[in-house]
């Protein structure tokens, strides 16, 4: 896989060593914890094997791993979030959504990169042809795609704007009666929700939202 992702990184992300790190230490380590989590699933015909859960094993003993060669925790937080959501973009391609994606792009910033690394794991898992790999790669490069036209408030730049924008703010909150403290720290978290179904919510919807918690 490490040399999968290495050929497909582009020059840019070559120059951007931290990110260059990042990927090849979450590339190196994805897969260390399957040999502590088993295998659970075979398929009949021999194709495919299940280690539910190993994406979380291997997170941890990443962290352990890196902590341990005193690896920058800024490098190692990202190095563990992308292991841990490494089969996101797999199961992201059989049961993808609009909010999903959003959801997916606002809790991770690297990713971009996790697509990166679905494609270079698929295609370290078996032996593909030119033309069956270029097929594979498409498939995660669609997705990618997908993906960026779900987020509809970035204007050009998805990688920068993750955060759906909220239309209110807790001034707006106040002004219509809501004080500060636990009320609307759940209106704000309600809002988040509401938000990846509906990003460009006009401000009297977001109140209308908040006035249902109004008792």
């Amino acid at each position: 896989m490490v040399k999968n992702l290495i050929e497909q990184t582009p020059q840019p992300i070559r120059e951007d060593q931290e990110t260059y790190l990042v990927r090849n230490l979450a590339a190196l380590l994805h897969d260390i914890g399957k040999r502590y989590t088993g295998i659970q699933r075979t398929s009949e015909n021999g194709g495919h094997t299940s280690y539910h859960g190993h994406e979380e094993t291997s997170a941890k003993l990443a962290n352990a791993v890196l902590n341990r060669l005193r690896v920058p925790q800024n490098i190692i937080k990202r190095v563990i979030d992308l292991i841990s959501v490494h089969l996101r973009p797999h199961t992201l391609l059989e049961n993808g959504s609009a909010r999903n994606y959003r959801r997916f792009v606002r809790d991770y910033p690297d990713w971009d990169h996790s697509v990166d690394l679905a494609i270079a794991d698929n295609l370290g898992k078996q032996h593909f042809t030119q033309e069956q790999a270029e097929v594979e790669k498409q498939k995660y490069e669609d997705l990618r795609g997908k993906i960026q036209s779900s987020m509809q408030w970035t204007n050009g730049s998805p990688r920068h704007n993750r955060v759906i924008p909220r239309p209110i703010t807790g001034n707006d909150l106040i002004a219509i009666g809501i004080k500060p403290g636990q009320i609307m720290g759940q209106i704000m978290a309600a809002l988040d929700e509401a938000l990846l179904d509906n990003p460009g919510m006009s401000k009297e919807e977001a109140l209308d939202l908040a006035r249902t918690f109004i008792v």
